[in-house]
C-alpha cells in the first residue's frame, strides 16, 4: 500500500529506524551536515504534534539508558525525531520522566502550541499530569516539565502500553547499540 510507504523517498515504510538509517532523503540531509545531536529550533506558528517518548536501559557500571522521541503531525506522519544518551541515570522512572522533560522542550524547539505527550510509564505520566508538587526521586524533573507547560495552549499527557510504543522504543535501543544522538527533521 501506498500509505505504508516513506513520503520522502517512496521506498519502505516510515519508522524511526527507516528515517533515520536507511532514508536516502534524510542520509543526504545527514551527510550535507544539517544534522547535530542539540536539537533544532523551528519557527512555526499554530503547529501541534504528538510526541512519544521511550527509554532504554542497560544494566552497566554507568547506569547508561538513551531516550527516543519521535513526533507525529495530526496525519500520524514521523515530522521529527531526536534520540539521546544519558549516563548515570538513577532510576527507570528518572529516565522515563527526562525523556518526557525533553519531549516537552522539542515541542517548544519545534514552535508547536498544542502537544500530546505519549509515554509507556505509567507512574511517570501521572505525575506529569499532576499539578502538586511531586516529592519523590523525580520530583525535580518533573517540576521542571510542569514549569515548561506554560509555553503550549494545550499540553496532555498521555499513557500508552509499552507494546504501542514501538518507535521511540526502537529508537532509544537503537541509539544505545550506536552510542550516538540524533536529531532529524523533516524539511531541513
Amino acid at each position: 500500500m501506498a500509505e505504508d510507504r516513506c513520503l520522502r523517498c517512496g521506498q519502505e515504510g516510515e519508522d524511526s529506524i527507516h528515517v533515520f538509517h536507511l532514508c536516502p532523503t534524510a542520509k543526504e540531509i545527514w551527510s550535507k551536515g544539517q544534522m547535530n545531536s542539540a536539537g533544532v529550533s523551528v519557527a512555526g506558528s499554530g503547529l501541534s504534534g504528538q510526541t512519544e517518548t521511550s527509554y532504554y536501559t542497560k544494566a552497566d557500571q554507568n547506569s547508561r539508558s538513551a531516550s527516543g522521541l519521535v513526533v507525529r503531525n495530526e496525519e500520524g506522519r514521523i515530522v521529527a525525531a531526536k534520540s539521546t544518551l544519558h549516563e548515570n541515570v538513577a532510576s527507570p522512572f528518572a529516565a522515563e520522566a527526562y525523556a518526557d522533560f525533553q519531549a516537552t522542550r522539542l515541542g517548544i524547539q519545534l514552535g508547536c502550541h498544542t502537544l500530546d505527550i505519549i509515554g509507556d510509564s505509567k507512574t511517570v505520566i501521572t505525575k506529569c499530569q499532576n499539578t502538586n508538587r511531586d516529592r519523590s526521586e523525580i520530583g525535580a524533573i518533573i517540576s521542571d516539565i510542569q514549569s515548561l507547560k506554560d509555553y503550549y495552549q494545550e499540553i496532555r499527557f498521555l499513557f500508552i502500553p509499552r507494546l504501542e510504543n514501538t518507535e521511540a522504543h526502537k529508537l532509544a535501543k537503537e541509539t544505545l547499540k550506536r552510542e550516538r544522538n540524533s536529531t532529524w527533521r523533516e524539511g531541513l
